[in-house]
């Protein structure tokens, strides 16, 4: 659960650069693939 909270602290640590919107949604995109793994 440590995990999780880090890439929360991540995401909303990129959210506070704009010009790194584009990497927001590629770490997005992996979180949810990560998390399609941990389900599968």
């Amino acid at each position: 659960m440590q995990k999780t909270s880090e890439l929360f602290r991540l995401i909303s640590y990129h959210k506070i650069d704009k010009q790194e919107r584009q990497s927001v949604v590629y770490f997005i995109l992996f979180y949810f693939m990560f998390m399609g793994v941990m389900f599968c």
